[in-house]
């Protein structure tokens, strides 16, 4: 605890010098801490790129999924030219199934999805360059397509981490399907996933995902210091309820959350980057234009609100509210 108070008065003395707002001056400060002796060590830091990027739909134009590959990879390119070790892309951001392209019935009637209308050799051979260029940069890239296990009718929605050195390290497949994906896309996912990096743990949720707490809760359990969130996005209001919910995560469980999207004329939702207690680190404009946002990421399992709100839900886990629930009729569903 003295540590914790010695490191607060630094926040505030640093915030009444400089103006700075508290989760400001917490934000540069936290890259150090101070050791029981008084000495300076470096906690671990590391530099993220988050995509808003280009969509890409068609079904058969190979010449623009090339295209469209390699504006992925200027963005790549660009993220390591700032110092990023890693990059984040939108769900999907390969390659955008449209629903009413897919469908069996369609264009006018959604249906189940005819999977055999998608080039999938050319979609893999688009993302064998992405990986290849990966290693060129040294760069961790997550990155979203449809992936199909052989012999399966529906691929799964899933985001593929590849490492610095262009190899796949884990491909986390969507869990908590939308109501159009259960019933005409795809296969669901059943497995979290986390990756580690510099001493840094990550991990990976996808499209509507952010709509439920008990996957970020899940995680936090998992020691994770960052949550990417990766989705398409869209054009109603309904879509800003995306940035309120990754900042809330970041701010109720105390690391860091991301939320990459794509990049199109009336896009809602915005790229952002959340630091933990739910400061906003880094985000995107609203317009259709490529970009990338950047924040410099450190260890959250150190910080004192995250290390008590675990003592709290597990003392609740092993003594539950004491709620009388006598004569409690539940509401009928019309």
């Amino acid at each position: 605890m003295t540590r914790n108070r010695r490191f607060k008065s630094l926040v505030r003395a640093r915030a009444a010098k400089t103006g700075e707002s508290y989760s400001t001056a917490l934000s540069h400060l936290r890259k150090i801490v101070l050791t029981n002796e008084g000495e300076c060590s470096s906690v671990p830091s590391l530099r993220i790129a988050v995509a808003q990027s280009p969509l890409f739909n068609s079904l058969s134009d190979r010449s623009g999924l090339t295209q469209h590959g390699e504006r992925l990879r200027n963005l790549m390119r660009a993220a390591r030219g700032a110092d990023a070790k890693l990059i984040q892309f939108p769900e999907t951001s390969l390659f955008q199934p449209e629903k009413r392209a897919l469908s069996a019935s369609g264009p006018k009637e959604i249906g189940p999805a005819d999977w055999s209308r998608v080039d999938w050799s050319a979609l893999q051979a688009e993302f064998e360059k992405i990986r290849a260029e990966a290693q060129h940069l040294g760069l961790w890239t997550v990155i979203g397509l449809p992936y199909r296990d052989d012999g399966s009718t529906r691929p799964f929605n899933s985001l593929f981490v590849i490492s610095a050195d262009g190899k796949i390290t884990i491909r986390y497949d969507e869990r908590m399907l939308s109501y159009t994906k259960t019933s005409f896309l795809y296969a669901r996912g059943n497995r979290p996933q986390t990756f580690d990096i510099s001493g840094l743990r990550f991990a990976c949720a996808l499209g509507t995902e952010s709509h439920y707490s008990e996957i970020a809760m899940d995680y936090e359990g998992r020691d994770v210091d960052c949550l990417l969130v990766s989705t398409t996005g869209g054009t109603s209001e309904r879509q800003r309820a995306f940035e309120a919910e990754i900042i809330g995560h970041s701010a109720s469980l105390a690391f860091w959350t991301t939320l990459s999207v794509h990049a199109f004329s009336g896009q809602m939702a915005r790229s952002l980057i959340a630091a933990p207690h739910g400061h906003v680190a880094a985000i995107a404009d609203s317009n259709a234009s490529p970009s990338l946002i950047f924040a410099d990421l450190t260890e959250t399992l150190s910080d004192p609100a995250r290390i008590w709100r675990r003592q709290i839900r597990a003392d609740l886990h092993h003594h539950p509210f004491n709620v009388n629930v006598d004569g409690h009729t539940p509401r009928p569903l019309k």
